[in-house]
């Protein structure tokens, strides 16, 4: 499967940045103790520190991949990357940090339930973030995502992005008959291309979630331009012109247009499954989204590409990211 993980999108020297705030801090927290030993090597006294790091699935990777360099800039010093799956992890993480028992240096958090946690009081304020770390480099969305009072209790790891999972051989030979050179970035293209797709193959062109946020907020809302909250925070706009326009595309597509087949899990059962008998030739789901397909149909090896949600009006501004991990100090 030639998807780009998200890792390999992001900037590695930026990242590097984030672990050393956040270890560094770790080194003078109180309550995350490392655990240290001193060597005497030729009378003189080495310390060395273990480190340890939680992180779930996909971001225990990133962190195994960035620790080796971090140890090379920081010498005596290791890191030690804990994995967990990530729904016995959510219920872990909230359980161990309200004990402060057990609890590691560094936690990996996720934003739906971080708010919880800094609220409460669990993890510690980085007060050098601002000074530093290059903030401009971040998107704001993620970096004001843990954020609260002014003050910076979380560094993002990642950005998630719903994106268009496809498969390049129906959707590539739909597009040569309709002329297009690119997968479409626009509303109406995408339309004619699904409409082509579904001709040709007598199967829904993409499968539309029902139940599930992604569905409207994050697959439609966000790439139209709406949002959920004022820019305050203080008012809920779901009602807002292009929220409206966005339930009405979402219901179009499989109402109206008929290119979209709506998908409840508890009824239709695994999308997995639809995908790989040929049901359905294309899916709208998180970025990490690539590593499920990998393990689920791994014999579809190849058959997939990854595109932007297409959305809305052509040269929007807009995306389908909301955030994402990160790293905090319990």
């Amino acid at each position: 499967m030639k998807i780009k993980t998200l890792f390999q999108l992001l900037a590695v020297p930026v990242l590097l940045a984030v672990f050393a705030l956040t270890l560094s801090a770790c080194q003078t927290t109180p309550a995350a103790p490392a655990e240290t030993t001193n060597e005497a090597s030729g009378g003189d006294a080495a310390a060395e520190t273990t480190l340890t790091v939680w992180g779930f699935v996909w971001t225990a990777d990133w962190l195994d991949a960035l620790a080796p360099a971090f140890e090379a800039e920081h010498p005596g010093v290791t890191v030690k990357v804990e994995r967990f799956e990530y729904d016995p992890y959510q219920d872990m993480v909230l359980t161990t940090l309200a004990s402060g028992e057990g609890v590691p240096d560094v936690v990996t958090l996720d934003p739906m339930w971080a708010g919880d946690l800094i609220r409460g009081g669990t993890v510690q304020p980085m007060e050098k973030a601002d000074s530093e770390l290059p903030v401009a480099d971040f998107v704001p969305g993620g970096w004001n995502l843990y954020a609260w009072q002014g003050t910076q209790y979380g560094i993002p790891l990642d950005l998630d992005f719903n994106l268009m999972f496809y498969r390049k051989d129906v959707y590539g030979t739909a597009m040569e008959e309709l002329g297009m050179t690119e997968f479409p970035t626009n509303t109406d293209d995408y339309l004619a291309l699904a409409k082509q797709v579904t001709e040709d193959t007598g199967k829904p062109a993409i499968i539309l979630f029902q139940g599930d946020y992604y569905a409207w907020y994050q697959s439609f809302l966000a790439p139209m331009g709406g949002n959920l909250i004022n820019d305050a925070g203080t008012e809920y706009i779901y009602n807002s012109p292009e929220a409206v326009d966005a339930l009405q595309l979402y219901s179009d597509v499989a109402n109206t247009y008929e290119v979209g087949k709506l998908w409840d899990g508890d009824v239709d059962g695994d999308p997995m499954i639809a995908l790989s008998n040929n049901e359905a030739m294309a899916i709208m789901y998180g970025s990490w989204f690539a590593t499920e397909m990998a393990s689920g149909a791994p014999d579809m090896a190849g058959q997939w590409a990854i595109a932007p949600l297409p959305w809305g009006k052509e040269g929007r501004e807009f995306t389908a990211a909301t955030g994402g991990a990160c790293l905090s100090i319990p």
